[in-house]
């Protein structure tokens, strides 16, 4: 178990070191660093007690118990920051006011306190015990908007991009479901702590819980380095997704104008195929088209009842299927000829054939294969 403390240790220390050389470069990669954090001191104040260090208790568990009251503020500000470019910093001062309160009347106190070697009174004690409560629901209450947010502009990404894997926040997620798990623990823990000698045993999952968590961030700080550290080039053509809702009306009838621009686009994808480019966006096309990325996209959802990404993708698809008919597949790898239907990921690739199709990709090879052979006995 002393093992898996001061791995973590070390792995929170390796995310902030390698965080802190971009502190500067964007208001992204900063909340990134307080996010890291305040993990870092939730986790510092477990790994006190278990190892029952005195002096690294009295460091960091005034913090580590209002440091929920800070967690969820910096993930809604992260993702708003990552998506929005909007000002998040009013709004985010504005929810840390908890945060600063607790902070200001009680763990300054505490500190204080533990100074001038004041013993902890009963009053104290349940001082302590109702901050911790109020800062688990006020993380609950963030952790649950946070999810909403993150389907919102994970669903308005498709209305302008055709690829969302550089986009998409994988361990953003994850981390907000093992925050929701942690929750989960340490409330389902609260029967243990009725039983002698229980206390331990609480730390303890909950040390197991953040050594995986840190190690799983770890993992993706190093694997999906464009959204984990943001260069300065990709903040520039980074997406910044408008909080406008477009809402579709199925069954639209057409105008004259409208009835032009969808043959356009038709012809565009199925004659110059468009649709093979990798980078293909919203933006681009409208460019290519002469008209606004606004008219395009009102005519796909209002219109046509669809999203870019799944218009372009149909496309994709088909053409992927017809080269795969025509044999092709004997001399190319699946994935090559993905990538040469405008896939540039295959993830990407697996997750569309399969949703559109029902089967992966090499079993609707299989399926063709078998399809072929039983035409030929037949003709035998």
């Amino acid at each position: 178990m002393e093992f898996l403390v001061y791995s973590g240790l070390t792995s929170f220390l390796f995310l902030l070191v390698l965080l802190a050389k971009r502190f500067r470069k964007s208001f992204a990669h900063r909340l990134l660093f307080f996010l890291v954090l305040c993990l870092a001191f939730i986790f510092g104040g477990y790994a006190s007690t278990y190892m029952k260090l005195a002096w690294l208790q009295a460091a960091v568990l005034p913090l580590a118990i209002c440091m929920p009251l800070a967690l969820g503020p910096l993930l809604r500000a992260y993702i708003h920051a990552i998506y929005n470019r909007s000002k998040t910093v009013n709004n985010l001062l504005r929810n840390l006011l908890p945060f600063a309160i607790v902070v200001f009347l009680f763990s300054l106190p505490k500190y204080l306190q533990v100074a001038f070697y004041v013993p902890t009174s009963r009053l104290g004690m349940l001082v302590y015990s109702g901050i911790a409560v109020f800062s688990i629901l006020h993380l609950i209450y963030f952790l649950i908007g946070n999810t909403r947010w993150l389907r919102f502009y994970e669903r308005k990404l498709k209305q302008q991009y055709t690829s969302l894997t550089d986009r998409d926040l994988r361990w953003y997620r994850t981390w907000v479901r093992g925050l929701i798990i942690f929750v989960l623990v340490d409330m389902s823990a609260v029967p243990l702590l009725l039983w002698k000698d229980s206390v331990l045993l609480t730390v303890q999952l909950n040390l197991l819980f953040f050594v995986g968590l840190i190690w799983w961030l770890c993992y993706w700080g190093i694997h999906q380095p464009a959204i984990f550290l943001v260069s300065d080039a990709e903040e520039e053509s980074s997406p910044r997704v408008s909080n406008t809702a477009v809402v579709p009306e199925i069954g639209k009838e057409l105008n004259k104008e409208d009835t032009e621009l969808r043959a356009a686009l038709e012809r565009l994808f199925a004659k110059e195929n468009i649709y093979l480019r990798q980078d293909l966006s919203l933006d681009i096309l409208a460019a290519h088209m002469g008209v606004s990325n606004k008219k395009i996209s009102q005519l796909l959802n209002e219109g046509l009842d669809t999203s870019f990404y799944d218009y372009v993708n149909t496309y994709r698809i088909a053409h992927f299927k017809q080269r795969l008919q025509a044999g092709e597949a004997q001399q190319l790898t699946l994935l090559a000829l993905a990538f040469d239907s405008g896939f540039n990921s295959k993830a990407t690739f697996n997750r569309v054939f399969k949703q559109r199709e029902g089967v992966t990709p090499l079993q609707y090879k299989k399926k063709q294969e078998k399809g072929l052979m039983a035409s030929v006995e037949t003709i035998d």
